[in-house]
């Protein structure tokens, strides 16, 4: 028997408030319908990119997760295991803030001075990051507070530690400078208390420092990376798809050399896979990060269309979808002030006014009002609304000034007498 998808029958919810928050690694696992371990293959698609249970990929199967057709099933999230923590480009610039709040040793990973928690979370965060410049010792167990930057280290990013004030002025080495990767960075957010959170303006159930990295990342379903047929009939992946396909392939290579290597450590020198599963997350949210190369299609060379490319700009999901068109019945024109017009009023052009109209739907109650506005020519055309577009009006106006009412039975006589009124829902007027 064929597939036959049920009905989309779910209950629709009111919307009470809006929250943004950090999805903490816990979340990704809530949200996600499975695990994406394997890069895609033919011959099966369990725990790879098309998984049925993130939603059909075509109009011939269903979702394994909600039992839809491909028309109504949204697309469920799937999540790939990290086997290291990784930078996420987007909360990087707040990483590099947070971490000239605390203490660089792992032992305190303390705030570096006395806060209150008066104000808003983005007051008391903004005051902290300026209070925090002219700290150089930890209060507490008094280690020198350090200086961190972004920095690129052969296509790999990093943050450049420094220490502010040396404590030995004689010391000339360059042992202060040291580069931190995801791993010592969530290690130390790991170790900051919730109280300490609050007072630099974290909400520590809705944003805790360490979710701003990757432990998990997640996959998002085939409905937002479709596959495009080409002129040959043969389909193609999304530029999504291919990247996350490099994430995979890299993100197994890293788990295989953390195997071999025994005694592995999260201080030791990254290796090459890692480079390369950094720099393939970082361009799968963005692939204008400055610094670092653009990911490129193996043939041709053509750029891939990241996240961020895709949301932002005028041919993005907000400007492209979201925002207001142009329709019928609208114009746009240059208005002014004048003189002759009150404060509140603006002057709008008379070529710009005469062109524009307004639908109003003929009732019982507005019957004669419309009368009048027909009787002073200022009725642009008629419409039946539930059947073909009709425009009489010309032949009703050489008629001579009939009555609106006789006008609308004449079009049709039986529908337009309902229990002896005017059918309101089937006529519509629009009004110069």
């Amino acid at each position: 028997m064929p597939n036959i998808a049920k009905p989309y029958d779910e209950d629709v919810l009111t919307v009470s408030k809006v929250s943004i928050e950090v999805l903490s690694p816990q979340k990704i696992l809530e949200y996600s319908c499975c695990e994406i371990d394997k890069p895609f293959d033919q011959k099966t698609f369990i725990g790879t990119l098309s998984d049925p249970k993130m939603g059909p990929i075509n109009s011939d199967t269903l979702c394994k997760t909600c039992g839809y057709g491909f028309k109504d099933c949204p697309g469920h999230f799937g999540h790939i295991k990290l086997a290291k923590p990784m930078f996420n480009i987007v909360y990087f610039k707040a990483v590099i803030k947070i971490l000239g709040l605390v203490c660089p040793n792992y032992d305190c990973a303390s705030v570096l001075f006395n806060t209150s928690n008066k104000g808003s979370n983005k007051t008391r965060f903004n005051t902290a990051v300026k209070i925090a410049k002219n700290v150089n010792e930890c209060p507490k167990c008094s280690t020198p507070t350090c200086k961190y930057k972004k920095t690129i280290n052969n296509t790999y990013l990093c943050i450049k530690k420094e220490i502010k004030k040396k404590q030995d002025k004689n010391d000339t080495s360059d042992k202060s400078d040291v580069l931190l990767y995801a791993s010592n960075v969530i290690k130390l957010f790991s170790r900051i208390s919730d109280k300490d959170c609050e007072s630099i303006g974290l909400n520590p159930v809705t944003s805790r420092p360490e979710w701003m990295l990757f432990t998990y990342l997640p996959v998002a379903p085939p409905t937002v990376r479709p596959t495009v047929k080409t002129d040959s009939g043969k389909s193609s992946d999304d530029d999504l798809t291919l990247k996350y396909n490099d994430i995979i392939k890299c993100n197994k290579e890293l788990l295989q050399a953390m195997m071999n290597i025994e005694g592995s450590d999260d201080d030791t020198q990254p290796s090459s896979s890692e480079k390369l599963l950094q720099y393939n997350i970082i361009t799968l949210i963005d692939n204008n990060t400055s610094g670092l190369p653009k990911a490129v299609h193996k043939n041709g060379g053509r750029p891939l269309k990241s996240f961020r490319e895709r949301a932002g700009g005028k041919e993005g999901r907000f400007r492209s979808h979201l925002m207001g068109k142009r329709v019928d019945g609208s114009a746009r024109s240059v208005i002014s002030c004048n003189q002759s017009l009150s404060i509140d009023e603006v002057g709008v052009p008379e070529e710009i006014i005469r062109n524009l109209t307004y639908p109003e739907r003929v009732t019982p109650y507005n019957i004669n009002f419309l009368n009048n506005l027909m009787e002073k020519n200022k009725v642009k055309s008629v419409q039946k609304t539930l059947r073909k577009p009709v425009d009489q009006l010309k032949e009703f106006k050489a008629a001579g000034k009939v009555q609106l009412r006789k006008f609308l039975e004449d079009i049709n006589a039986v529908d337009t007498k309902m229990n002896g009124r005017i059918n309101a829902e089937i006529m519509l007027l629009k009004v110069a």
